[in-house]
């Protein structure tokens, strides 16, 4: 048939792509992807320091209980979902889950079981920030 053949063989079949396209499921898709997205970038933004949450912040140790992936990745830090048990250095447990973003090189700390040197504001658990430095 040739060059114009395949050329209506193509036409046909986009036109039937078109028929089959489901362009308010294909923008609600987008949209949930573009939610996700932007709450990864608020994880990975500067937060505004309370100086008194600052003020109240103590050293601790926390165990791993869990860690999962969110399937997010923002400057090539995974975004994480944990539950952390906080022992505060007066021997009360604060229970902790929270989204934080991990340096890929530090991912496999995060398994279940393991200790890592940690800061709390002990009236807001969900400070917690992990000193990937000890």
């Amino acid at each position: 048939m040739g060059f114009f053949g395949d050329l209506n063989k193509l036409r046909i079949q986009g036109e039937e792509m078109r028929e089959k396209q489901d362009v308010k499921g294909d923008m609600a898709n987008a949209q949930a992807k573009m939610d996700a997205l932007n709450n990864a970038y608020k994880l990975a933004a500067p937060q505004q320091a309370d100086p008194a949450s600052e003020a109240r912040r103590v050293e601790a140790t926390a165990t791993v209980q869990s860690a999962s992936q969110t399937g997010m990745v923002v400057n090539m830090s995974q975004a994480i979902s944990a539950t952390l048990l906080v022992m505060l250095p007066d021997g009360v447990p604060i229970p902790v889950t929270t989204q934080l973003l991990v340096p890929m090189l530090n991912l496999a700390r995060l398994q279940p079981g393991a200790q890592l040197s940690v800061t709390i504001d002990p009236q807001i658990p969900a400070s917690v920030r992990i000193d990937w430095s000890k």
